[in-house]
């Protein structure tokens, strides 16, 4: 919300305090101070989410008497709509329910509708506006608009009409005090004003760092290296975002410090764009310059130009983002640039991999096998290998059990977790050396991947998660489970390895 007051217009009282539950991110345009600035073309508006119990809070220099707002509502089609508010002040409140509003569907952006509201007096130099109920609006969820989740868009009044009280326009230029919560260097405060134009501010545009005190001289720096911190958004206000940093010849301080003048930046042309893939087209004016490709940093996308020339790994860019430098020696009409993610290459090749791996399995599964034509007489028995107990026939050596079982408790706990490492051993070695669990072990495979498929269904069912990026992570058991089971299949497919040419050497 607003935190200040700029002083009221000649024959009103002034606001000096404006103070909103919340507004809406990332417009510095959309706080409580919008809502009494005289101009119905903005608006507080709210933040997504619940929108009952929304207030804004107004402080007044003196006491005041009203009994009417002439309020105006952003009625648009792409707002919710307060259908009852309540108006407190000096202590004493009243509930007023709305008339019914057209929700502004095929309106204009930002299109108002006056609300005239008539109530006893009310005496106070504080006034609160609360939101109590409202007619609603929603759109689907960005993240998880998949499962059908929505949002409630937020209400907006572009005026409040309190009479006899208004806020001034604010001064030309943002006020300039000499503060010490901006800049640190090597853990010391360096006191600096803030200067730039009101309007530069709510903009969002850049206001100058000036040195000012102790530092309005400039910083002498000794040779090495220096830690330069800057302060969050958080609690000052303000984000610091880029110093620049500058000395005369020899080192002394620079006799004016300003931020040069960067050459217009070129223009882009996306000439092709899918999931794994851009052709650019930039019309470079022979300038260097940085592509800023606005998805999450990673080595995997690769920048090349129409010739091959690579521009090398992609560079961190606003905190997120990828970017590579250009320099002026490629930048140069006509220039196309090639943006790839690569790692889709590997996908590529596994889906391949997997889709004739499934040809094959179907392959097996439909052709019929031949059948060895039977025999009339009955086999013979056959010769019985030295040192074998036929009692115990299938089962492997001691050694071998033990050896494969520490091999497959390794393998586990590579893939899956250390705790799996023993239990696996175990099975390992009981399968190996008692060939009559091998069944089990084969039930337990398909019993853990059941459980997973039953866990991930109760919990979706219990908690609804939204079907986004972070769904996965929501079921780190089923993450286990699915694991144990194909660990299992292992365990099942290596005695069989083992125990089937130990039988067909104790046969005929």
């Amino acid at each position: 919300g607003y935190g200040g007051g700029y002083g009221g217009a000649s024959g009103a009282d002034p606001i000096v305090s404006a103070v909103s539950s919340s507004r809406l991110p990332g417009d510095r345009a959309a706080g409580a101070d919008a809502a009494v600035d005289g101009n119905p073309r903005t608006a507080w508006t709210a933040a997504f989410g619940p929108q009952v119990g929304e207030t804004l809070t107004y402080g007044l220099a003196r006491p005041l008497t009203f009994d009417h707002l002439n309020l105006q509502v952003v009625a648009d089609g792409r707002h919710s709509l307060p259908t009852r508010i309540t108006v407190s002040a000096g202590g004493t409140s009243r509930t007023l329910a709305l008339p019914s509003l057209q929700d502004g569907a095929g309106r204009p952006q930002g299109a108002v509708t006056a609300v005239p509201l008539r109530f006893a007096p009310l005496t106070g130099s504080s006034v609160t506006v609360q939101v109590d109920a409202i007619h609603p609006q929603t759109e689907l969820d960005y993240y998880g608009g998949l499962s059908g989740a929505r949002d409630t868009l937020p209400v907006a009044l572009a005026e409040l009409g309190l009479p006899g009280a208004s806020r001034a326009s604010p001064p030309p230029r943002v006020p300039a005090p000499c503060r010490s919560d901006l800049v640190r260097v090597d853990g010391r405060p360096v006191p600096v004003t803030v200067q730039g134009t009101s309007t530069a501010a709510l903009a969002g545009d850049g206001l100058s760092l000036v040195g000012c005190g102790s530092a309005a001289g400039g910083l002498r720096l000794g040779p090495g290296t220096h830690v330069v911190q800057t302060s969050p958004a958080l609690p000052s206000g303000l984000e610091v975002d880029q110093l620049w940093l500058s000395s005369a010849a020899g080192g002394s301080p620079a006799p004016s410090l300003s931020r040069p003048t960067p050459p217009p930046a070129p223009t882009v042309r996306v000439v092709h764009q899918d999931r794994t893939h851009y052709t650019l087209d930039v019309a470079g004016s022979g300038h260097a310059f940085w592509l800023v490709l606005g998805q999450s940093l990673s080595r995997g996308w690769t920048a090349t130009l129409a010739d091959g020339t690579s521009l090398g790994p992609p560079h961190l860019i606003d905190g997120y983002a990828n970017g590579w430098y250009v320099p002026a020696s490629l930048a140069k009409p006509p220039l196309t640039i090639h943006l790839t993610w690569a790692p889709q290459r590997v996908v590529w090749i596994a889906l391949v991999l997997s889709a004739l791996g499934l040809l094959v399995a179907l392959g097996l599964a439909l052709v019929p096998r031949r059948r060895r034509p039977a025999l009339d007489e009955a086999p013979l028995p056959g010769p019985v290998l030295a040192g074998r107990n036929p009692g115990r026939a299938g089962a492997a050596a001691w050694p071998v059990a033990v050896g494969l079982g520490v091999a497959a408790g390794l393998v586990g706990a590579v893939v899956s977790s250390p705790v799996a490492a023993v239990p696996l051993a175990a099975l390992a070695v009981l399968a190996l050396r008692v060939p009559a669990t091998r069944r089990a072990v084969g039930l337990g495979a398909a019993l853990a991947l059941a459980l997973a498929g039953g866990y991930v269904a109760i919990e979706q069912l219990r908690h609804g998660f939204l079907a986004n990026i972070q769904w996965p992570a929501q079921f780190g058991w089923a993450n286990t489970l699915g694991w144990a089971a194909v660990l299992l299949l292992g365990v099942d497919a290596l005695a069989g390895l083992v125990q089937d040419p130990i039988r067909d050497q104790g046969g005929h």
